[in-house]
């Protein structure tokens, strides 16, 4: 979606690109009654519009500006949430208005792509309204409770229906955290078993992902915080408990969120642990090979100097020996020896510098 340079505030309705055509349905209920209707033109939708019932119309795929427009028209909507509407990328938030109460939550994806979906709710006496980007029907868990008179969502007011609409975007963050954990599982146990660079950059994804998540949720925490501490006309005293329930689990997912944050964090320190513990592997390796060869090629330096032994008879006698060459290998390998055992004893190599690691 493109938007203008300098459009005033308001006028640049445009929608998402990649959202289907709006279809509309209404559910107009009370206590004893529920009636669900498809809805073709959106100016339908005043005459369903009554004092003794509740109306909640939910409009899934943005598609069409125009269409989301014209239902912003029959409830009286500002022109700028209509815009906040169509701008599916909105930070989660609740924007007070004289007749009604706009919130953006953004409802977590399992699938891949784009981790979430924006919905926006608008609550007004008598009549809830919901948006949503994708024709997926995110909500349709209370709609069918809705419709088969289970719970006790027909009974209570509106104010209710957008709680319960609120506590189903929430929940659906608990099945996505437990994807988190399953991944994270799936990481530590790849790093412990070779620390491929595979590992490492899923820990970094999973990490990015965990702090976009903490943002959106910090959002709709100070946004449900604020819908319960305000009852009012719009928000009954009775209903505000139910959005301060909804505000505990959302700090519920925040703490697992940061245990999961800490983990990715202990997951990055444990491959640089690793990788250090490599090169120190290594780097003993050949500290203790250069340190044989040090003696080996002292002694072959010695035996390599160019004395003349019938100049002098103190000129390297042994290179006259019968068994002088023999002799010299002798003695290097009696060095190495030497060494590797020393090594050995002070637990340098072998089983105790095994344990040592460990």
């Amino acid at each position: 979606m493109q938007r203008h340079v300098g459009t005033p505030p308001g006028t640049d309705l445009l929608p998402p690109s990649n959202s289907p055509p709006p279809r509309i349905e209404a559910i107009l209920f009370d206590e004893t009654n529920c009636e669900h209707k498809e809805i073709r033109e959106p100016e339908e939708l005043d005459a369903l519009r009554s004092e003794e019932k509740i109306l909640w119309v939910d409009v899934n795929g943005l598609g069409n500006a125009e269409t989301i427009a014209r239902v912003g028209k029959v409830f009286g909507f500002h022109r700028l949430s209509t815009e906040d509407v169509l701008h599916i990328d909105q930070r989660p938030k609740l924007e007070e208005f004289p007749d009604y109460l706009f919130v953006v939550v953004q409802h977590p994806l399992l699938e891949q792509g784009h981790p979430f979906e924006q919905i926006s709710l608008f609550l007004g006496r008598g009549f809830v309204v919901t948006f949503q980007a994708f024709e997926t029907n995110r909500l349709a868990a209370v709609q069918q409770r809705l419709l088969e008179g289970k719970g006790r969502v027909r009974r209570a007011r509106e104010d209710y229906l957008a709680y319960a609409l609120l506590d189903l975007v929430v929940d659906a963050y608990f099945p996505f955290m437990e994807q988190f954990d399953l991944r994270l599982e799936g990481l530590e146990a790849e790093i412990i078993g070779n620390g491929s660079p595979g590992a490492v950059h899923g820990v970094f994804d999973l990490k990015r992902k965990i702090l976009q998540l903490r943002r959106t949720l910090w959002a709709m925490r100070d946004c449900l915080a604020q819908m319960a501490r305000q009852p009012g006309q719009i928000i009954r005293a009775e209903t505000a408990p139910y959005f301060r329930d909804v505000q505990d689990h959302v700090l519920r997912i925040l703490e697992v969120a940061e245990l999961q944050r800490e983990l990715c964090t202990s997951l990055l320190e444990l491959h640089h642990a690793q990788l250090n513990q490599r090169m120190n592997e290594i780097m003993k390796v050949l500290t203790m090979t250069a340190t044989i060869f040090i003696p080996l090629s002292f002694i072959a330096g010695i035996y390599g100097m160019n004395f003349d032994p019938d100049a002098s008879p103190w000129n390297m006698p042994e290179l006259e020996w019968i068994y002088g060459y023999p002799a010299a290998l002798l003695l290097m390998l009696a060095v190495a020896l030497g060494m590797l055992a020393l090594f050995r004893r002070k637990g340098w190599i072998g089983s105790g510098a095994r344990g040592e690691a460990g």
